[in-house]
């Protein structure tokens, strides 16, 4: 009976051990940590402060492709956008 049990106790250990090796893999670089700035082409940083003002853009924290040159609400999630420099 003893026996019968470290075996169903090493099986269990086994699966969710290969059930977090498929997870961490199967996730694994899928996260974006990117901010709006850095998704701004070289080109197009502004490099002074009156720069900056003219290219602000808004964009949603949600949906950072929804973007507005004007204060909005996003078309998406109704959310205010924000401003990016």
């Amino acid at each position: 009976m003893q026996n019968k049990t470290i075996w169903i106790i090493g099986g269990i250990i086994i699966v969710v051990i290969i059930a977090l090796l498929a997870y961490t893999s199967y996730f694994k670089g899928k996260t974006d940590s990117t901010t709006p700035m850095q998704m701004m082409p070289e080109s197009q940083m502004p490099t002074h402060k009156h720069d900056m003002e003219k290219h602000a853009t808004y964009y949603c924290p949600m949906h950072p492709d929804q973007t507005s040159d004007k204060p909005a609400k996003c078309p998406v999630c109704k959310m205010d956008m924000e401003r990016r420099m």
